[in-house]
């Protein structure tokens, strides 16, 4: 019995020292995490400080008669308010976030998607009127016209596509061939800087090196051009040919209506008796009357 009331009176000691020592940990002093935070944040705050002292150093100074977008905003911080009463709708002429109009830019075409051919210009030109005269006569399609006008628009579409290209392979050796014209003088001014003999003799014989390997690019790329242009002679032949055809299919539909009587025309004219019966008949009517 006398060893029950000792254990439990052992057991409320050791718990009141642990709790003292909870309570001593807690509210008597700074934990280890406790006082690595308040560390870190008073390190931070110093940086920052320095920080802004040392952007504070290098900003220029403001030009006369300009003010500071600080002084401009003393308190950037604060929101603006809005006073114009509430469900009021803004003046006119103003605009809200939901209403202010975007507009698109449109980036500028590259310098070789122009085609500025003048035997293409006139096919399409020709073409294009072709068509609207056909549409202000109401020609009557055929099926030899819609069959050319069928091949002639497969044509366009793959011809306008070659001719794209070979102005774009056209237009970027002009620029490389420009471009390397600067750019050897570059490197050969560079090279001649250099105070190094030995460097400098290296780099003397890569620079070299570099423009006899351009050199026989261009002139591989340029005969290629030459190829390029050859085909496009026959293939801006072979434009105009088809252009012809299409419009010869086009004017023959001007025409083909007018070989024989238009039908109402000959419809009626078949009957022009019977109503001439019945005008007589009418007349002999009404004057019995």
């Amino acid at each position: 019995m006398k060893l029950k009331y000792i254990l439990i009176g052992v057991l409320i000691l050791v718990g009141g020292v642990i709790t003292a020592e909870a309570y001593s940990d807690t509210f008597g002093r700074d934990t280890a995490p406790s006082s690595q935070l308040k560390s870190e944040v008073a390190r931070t705050q110093r940086s920052a400080r320095d920080l802004d002292r040392t952007y504070t150093n290098i900003m220029p100074p403001a030009p006369p008669g300009l003010q500071s977008p600080a002084a401009a905003n003393p308190e950037p911080d604060q929101p603006e308010v809005d006073e114009s009463p509430p469900g009021e709708p803004p003046p006119p002429g103003t605009y809200t976030d939901s209403e202010i109009p975007v507009e698109e830019s449109t980036p500028p075409p590259a310098p070789y998607e122009t085609n500025t051919n003048p035997a293409d210009q006139a096919a399409l030109e020709a073409v294009r009127t072709s068509r609207e005269q056909r549409a202000n006569l109401e020609a009557q399609d055929s099926e030899y016209a819609a069959a050319v006008e069928t091949f002639y628009n497969e044509w366009t579409a793959r011809y306008q596509e070659a001719t794209a290209q070979h102005r774009r392979f056209r237009w970027r050796l002009e620029q490389a061939d420009r471009r390397a014209g600067e750019y050897f003088r570059t490197q050969t001014d560079l090279t001649s800087r250099m105070p190094n003999a030995t460097r400098k003799a290296h780099y003397q014989a890569k620079d070299q090196e570099e423009r006899e390997l351009y050199t026989e690019w261009q002139v591989q790329a340029h005969d290629i051009l030459g190829q390029s242009n050859i085909i496009m002679l026959e293939l801006r032949q072979l434009n105009l040919e088809i252009t012809k055809q299409t419009l010869s299919a086009d004017f023959a539909t001007l025409y083909q209506e007018f070989h024989q009587i238009p039908a109402a025309i000959s419809t009626l004219h078949t009957e022009l008796d019977l109503f001439r019966q019945r005008s007589e008949q009418l007349e002999n009517q009404f004057n019995r009357g």
